[in-house]
């Protein structure tokens, strides 16, 4: 049987259900068509668990308890109200940015996972090989920068998550130094001064990337714009095709180590048990990925997940519907569905640092702002070396 701590999640429900003949957890609240569907046989797989919406979990919130948890209501009070000490605040509406448009400056950091470099194909192919279905018929890549050349918001900037990068590492879109990034964002007319807006055309998806990595480098007046350019263009607001007018600053960049973590610090903590201050590790990529029952889509890595690791995808943390993140009393249940203690450090990661940064972000909103690490080579680089202790869901 799939459990961890002998429990199996519903998504949208608290209560941990019963499997078969498993003891001890009530399955009152789960539908009755669902019920009957986890009596049978089939059902007890990994793999049709994730079929009908099933994932495994370490403990439930009703079970623990809250209180048991570490969500203390200090982080309901800062989600509330707001954290003074910022220096600005970590998400902005549409109707805010419209408002202060001539006093901020907007950045676009749309980013998109290329399928040819997925799947290992060149331009002139229809098709690619895909490891898991064969054959597959290439899907249409999106240029970011050329969307954002055809439309984007006045006096936006261009943030190319990958030309920003360490170039002389084979990771995808690792961090630039500090002298780098204070160079490229000196180029983009930025001053240290500036309140800078990330906004992405997905929603909330790259932009919490870039907005993590202007806090890496020491710049606290940045903001994410919430719901993005989709919200923005839905609400009928203005957008431009006119490369803004650039004056080049002297831009000075600053590495601040304590919210980012490398390899060897994390298989530290993953591989000595008695260490004080283990990090819980929080990894935003899709739930078939993280089991390993569905491939990565970057060439010859596995799938899987660092022991310990917990789930939380990217996607369960946005609206559908609104692109937004989630109110905070939402992102505070979604965590404490998965028994995240906020008391104790926490590393996030993904499949290359770039969802992982919507963790960090709705962390951030729920006032959770010490103690936060982002695994920049996540899964790319965990994944890529023989010694990384890996597991999956048997």
């Amino acid at each position: 049987m799939v459990c961890i701590k002998q429990g199996l999640r519903l998504s949208g429900l608290v209560s941990p259900l019963k499997i078969g003949g498993s003891r001890a957890h009530s399955t009152r609240c789960v539908p009755g068509p669902l019920r009957s569907l986890l009596t049978q046989r089939q059902a007890k797989t990994p793999e049709a668990l994730l079929r009908i919406g099933l994932r495994p979990v370490r403990m439930c919130a009703d079970t623990v308890g809250m209180r048991d948890l570490g969500f203390k209501k200090a982080y309901s009070t800062r989600a509330a109200h707001g954290d003074t000490t910022q220096a600005v605040p970590s998400l902005v509406s549409t109707s805010w940015l419209a408002s202060n448009l001539s006093k901020v400056v907007p950045i676009d950091a749309t980013w998109y996972l290329n399928p040819q470099v997925s799947l290992g194909t060149n331009k002139n192919n229809d098709w690619a090989i895909d490891a898991a279905k064969g054959l597959v018929k290439q899907q249409p890549v999106r240029d970011a920068r050329k969307e954002y050349e055809e439309r984007h918001i006045e006096g936006a900037r261009f943030f190319d998550i990958d030309e920003i990068s360490d170039k002389l590492n084979s990771l995808p879109h690792m961090l630039p130094s500090a002298e780098d990034f204070a160079d490229q964002m000196g180029n983009l007319g930025i001053d240290n001064s500036d309140h800078v807006v990330i906004y992405d055309s997905h929603g909330i998806f790259s932009s919490p990337r870039v907005w993590w990595t202007f806090k890496v480098f020491g710049h606290d007046k940045v903001s994410v714009l919430d719901g993005g350019l989709p919200k923005w263009l839905q609400e009928g607001r203005p957008v431009s095709s006119h490369a803004p007018t650039i004056q080049p600053t002297k831009y000075q960049a600053v590495f601040k180590d304590d919210l980012v973590i490398d390899y060897q610090t994390l298989m530290m903590h993953v591989s000595d048990f008695m260490y004080a201050k283990n990090f819980t590790i929080v990894d935003a990529r899709p739930r078939g990925r993280f089991a390993g029952f569905q491939p990565e889509p970057r060439p010859n890595l596995p799938a899987g997940y660092i022991p310990g690791a917990i789930n939380i995808p990217q996607p369960e943390l946005v609206d559908p519907d609104s692109k937004t993140l989630l109110p905070p009393d939402d992102i505070l249940e979604r965590f404490a569905r998965e028994s995240v203690d906020l008391e104790r450090p926490i590393v996030t990661m993904c499949g290359s640092g770039v969802t992982a940064s919507t963790l960090f972000l709705a962390l951030d909103v729920i006032g959770k702002r010490t103690g936060v690490k982002l695994y920049d080579g996540s899964w790319s680089e965990w994944a890529s070396k023989a010694k990384s202790p890996i597991k999956k869901w048997t």
